[in-house]
């Protein structure tokens, strides 16, 4: 007996339950696939409860399943539905017809002068005597379209002007047709930028690398946005957009036309001022005295991008330091930064350290940067040297830095790598002793940026120092502990000749610039013996744990976390508070 489909309608009306499905039966006029893995891709299943929607789909499925084998004339239908006497069951019976297989034949590409056809095919995926996958083509003309914005035809268009069967021969191919719009070449010959109230519109075109005359690349225009976020200054940056120049068809014959980027920024607040006093009253013994820290930066000196930062800070009475750091960019307009800074630290009654560094900056990419590091640092000891372990010195080093940058946010990054290294070795006098020794230090700081989920980042950071020098005194050692390095425990609470400190952070994004997070840090230090001063082995390996937020506000980036060390109970955590003043 066999039922069409608006017989099967029209019964349902009569039918107080619903048919469920006892048996599903596949005739092919030629054998593809067994009906074993056909019913096992198709909705319906025995004792499933019949559904016309599901029918349908089901059709969908096996058609699917015969195009991506190259059947594309399959024929699916249903050759009878039988429903049992009292219309409980329904046996379903299918009928296929394959068709003959046909193969993609040729690719014909039309409109093209940038690029030979050759060329074109050479970057198909999609290939002859294949089954033609419709995504897979489709992915080849949108890598298409993107070669040409590379190479200077931004409003390129490419599409399938036609498929057809070619029967010319025993096995039928499929014969598709590309069509290529090139439109005009596009050469940048100027800049625009909207939104910079302080910024000069020549320091920002400066950053982005264009040159004018340069034809225009997609792939660099891409990363403007990310090249200028590293600069600090805005709080958000549009990616460009092109704009035609009128009456400048460059060359006639060759359809080059001049045009320009309009780049659209929001600055920030590039000064910011972070300050925080407190005073201890003295006794009886003693007089009191100020501590606490003040921090005052400046990341565009008058538009041009110069950076000025000034730091003080007193920890207890007789501990303080001051630091002063310069940034001139792109010195005589080629990317060349040169940097140079003064500290001091006054460390209580034992000793004053000053360093003083030069260091030119050569960014070769937007991501990779090697700089020279030139140092001199002395030591000022107090009178009191035996009991200190510090003698009155002078350094003298020299040195290479490696930095490589895939973050897209310098201040809040979802995705990216940051990467520095740097190596130093010098010669340190002492002058009590009438002796000069040999000094190295290395330095390795990775952080890695995941998006775990939609405003989640997952933050690792894995930091590391050395120091490598015979007769090692206090003031040659690596300080760590506090805000930027071990939470959970005083600013520069240990010493070492080897340090190492990781982050762990879970982060949730409130705003662009703005989380709360989670943290585990852990730290290590080891500091080598020394038979001249009786100095022995010392390692120890700590770790710290809480949660925190950085906002953004007018005044900056400001963090508050709140932190335990190992083994804190609730009454000795601490909070970490702070200003983001990135230099």
């Amino acid at each position: 007996m066999t039922v069409s489909l608006l017989f099967v309608s029209s019964h349902h009306l009569f039918s107080f339950t619903q048919p469920k499905v006892k048996s599903i039966n596949i005739y092919q006029t030629v054998t593809v696939f067994s009906n074993n893995f056909l019913t096992d891709n198709i909705v319906l299943k025995v004792n499933d409860i019949f559904m016309e929607e599901k029918l349908q789909s089901d059709f969908d499925r096996i058609r699917n399943l015969y195009f991506r084998d190259c059947y594309y004339l399959a024929y699916v239908d249903v050759d009878s539905v039988i429903f049992s006497d009292d219309s409980s069951w329904v046996d379903l019976y299918f009928l296929i017809n394959p068709g003959p297989q046909i193969t993609l034949g040729k690719i014909e590409i039309s409109g093209n002068t940038l690029f030979t056809t050759d060329y074109i095919k050479s970057k198909f995926y999609a290939a002859a005597n294949s089954c033609l996958d419709q995504n897979l083509l489709e992915s080849d003309i949108d890598n298409l379209i993107k070669e040409y914005e590379n190479n200077g035809y931004p409003f390129a268009s490419a599409s399938i002007n036609s498929i057809m069967i070619n029967n010319e021969t025993n096995s039928p191919t499929l014969s598709v047709v590309i069509e290529i719009d090139e439109g005009e070449k596009i050469k940048i010959e100027s800049i625009r930028v909207e939104g910079n109230n302080e910024t000069k519109t020549e320091v920002i075109a400066r950053e982005t690398r264009v040159q004018y005359g340069e034809i225009y690349d997609a792939e660099k225009v891409k990363k403007i946005p990310q090249r200028l976020n590293r600069l600090k200054l805005f709080t958000s940056v549009e990616e460009p957009q092109i704009f035609l120049l009128p009456d400048t068809l460059l060359n006639h014959k060759q359809r080059v036309r001049a045009a320009g980027l309009v780049i659209k920024v929001v600055e920030g607040n590039a000064n910011t001022f972070d300050g925080v006093i407190g005073y201890l009253p003295g006794s009886a013994s003693e007089k009191g005295y100020f501590t606490g820290l003040v921090d005052v930066g400046m990341r565009n000196l008058f538009g041009t991008g110069r950076k000025l930062s000034v730091r003080w800070a007193r920890e207890e009475r007789n501990s303080q330091e001051i630091g002063i750091r310069y940034l001139e960019p792109w010195l005589f307009n080629y990317p060349v930064n040169l940097g140079g800074s003064f500290f001091q630290r006054q460390q209580d009654t034992t000793y004053v350290r000053r360093v003083s560094e030069l260091k030119p900056e050569f960014m070769f990419t937007e991501n990779l940067t090697i700089s020279g590091l030139f140092n001199q640092e002395n030591i000022i000891s107090s009178s009191v040297v035996a009991a200190t372990n510090v003698n009155s010195s002078g350094t003298i080093s020299a040195g290479i830095e490696i930095a490589y940058d895939t973050r897209d946010d310098p201040y809040n990054p979802t995705t990216g790598i940051f990467y520095k290294t740097d190596y130093r070795v010098g010669r340190k006098k002492i002058y009590s002793l009438q002796k000069s020794l040999s000094v190295q230090k290395v330095g390795i700081d990775i952080e890695l940026f995941f998006e775990t989920f939609r405003k989640e980042v997952f933050a690792i950071g894995l930091h590391g120092r050395d120091l490598r020098k015979k007769e090692i005194e206090l003031s040659d050692m690596f300080r760590f502990g506090g805000s930027s390095t071990l939470r959970g425990y005083r600013e520069n609470q240990f010493l070492g000749t080897r340090i190492f400190w990781s982050n762990l952070e879970y982060r949730f994004l409130m705003a662009r610039r703005s989380y709360f997070f989670g943290f585990f840090d852990t730290g290590y230090y080891f500091r080598s013996n020394d038979e001249s001063t009786n100095q022995a082995t010392l390692s120890n390996f700590k770790y710290g744990y809480g949660v925190g937020i950085r906002m953004e506000t007018g005044l900056g980036i400001i963090s508050v976390s709140f932190a335990f060390g190992k083994d804190d109970s609730f009454s000795q955590a601490k909070f970490h508070f702070g200003l983001i003043n990135d230099f």
